[in-house]
C-alpha cells in the first residue's frame, strides 16, 4: 500500500551502497535489452570491490551482467552494463539521477552505477520506495531472490556465484532484496518480505555495524509486524 508501519530515521540522509543497483537495474530493463547481447569488458568496469570473475576483453552476455550484478552484488557487471546502456557510466549516472526525480525520490542521489561512491545517497524511506518499485519488476524480483547463480567466462569456466543476501536461504519469510556495504555506509539491506500473518511489506535497513545485524534486524521485523 506504501504506508509505512514502523521508522526510524526514515528521513536520514545515508549512504546507498551497493541497493543503488536497483537503480541501475531499472534503466536497464528500461533499454529494453537484448538478454543474449554480448558486452564487452573494459578496463574501466574492473573498479574494484565486489566483483564477477570476469576478465578484461571477454565478452558476457547480458543476461549474465544483469544476475552477476544482482546476485553476488558484483561491481564490474554494474559498470558494464552503464556503459553499454549510455555509452558511458558517467551519462549513466546523469539517467540514474533524472529516473531518481522522475520517480519522487527527491533526497535519492547518485554518483556511480555499482554503489561504491560515497556520494550515492538516500534515506531509509526513499530506499524502501525504490525497492518496492524495482521489485514490481520480474526480471529484477527473479534475479534478486536467487540464493546463487552459475556464471560462465574465461576467468573461471563455470563459477557458482553466491548472493550476498543470505537470508534467502535460511528464512522462507524473505522473498527477494538488496545488500549494500562501504565503510562509510556500514551495512545495509532492503528486502521484500512476508510478515508471519502473511502480508508482504518492504523492510529497510541502514548503517549496521556487521552483515549480520542487518539480517538480524530485517528478520525482527518481518517476524515482529503484523
Amino acid at each position: 500500500s506504501g504506508g509505512i508501519l514502523f521508522g526510524k530515521s526514515a528521513y536520514r540522509l545515508h549512504g546507498m551502497a551497493s541497493i543503488t543497483k536497483l537503480m541501475t537495474a531499472l534503466l536497464a530493463l528500461e533499454s529494453q535489452p537484448d538478454w543474449e547481447n554480448k558486452v564487452q569488458i573494459e578496463a574501466e568496469d574492473q573498479v574494484g570491490g565486489s566483483s564477477a570473475p570476469l576478465w578484461t576483453g571477454e565478452k558476457v552476455s547480458m543476461r549474465d551482467l544483469f544476475y552477476s550484478m544482482l546476485v553476488p552484488s558484483a561491481n564490474n557487471a554494474a559498470h558494464a552494463i552503464s556503459r553499454s546502456v549510455a555509452g558511458s557510466a558517467y551519462s549513466f549516472v546523469e539517467k540514474m539521477n533524472q529516473k531518481a526525480q522522475l520517480l519522487g525520490l527527491g533526497a535519492t542521489r547518485f554518483r556511480d552505477p555499482s554503489g561504491l561512491s560515497s556520494g550515492n545517497l538516500s534515506t531509509p524511506y526513499e530506499i524502501a520506495r525504490l525497492t518496492q518499485l524495482a521489485l514490481k519488476h520480474p526480471e529484477i524480483l527473479d534475479a534478486a531472490s536467487q540464493p546463487e547463480y552459475n556464471l560462465y567466462s574465461i576467468a573461471a569456466n563455470r563459477k557458482t556465484l553466491k548472493n550476498t543476501n543470505r537470508l534467502l536461504k535460511s528464512d522462507n519469510n524473505i522473498i527477494a532484496g538488496k545488500t549494500g556495504h562501504t565503510y562509510a555506509a556500514g551495512y545495509n539491506l532492503s528486502v521484500k518480505a512476508l510478515t508471519d500473518s502473511g502480508r508482504e511489506v518492504i523492510i529497510s535497513v541502514v548503517g549496521a555495524p556487521t552483515r549480520q545485524a542487518s539480517f538480524d534486524d530485517v528478520l525482527f521485523l518481518a517476524h515482529t509486524i503484523n
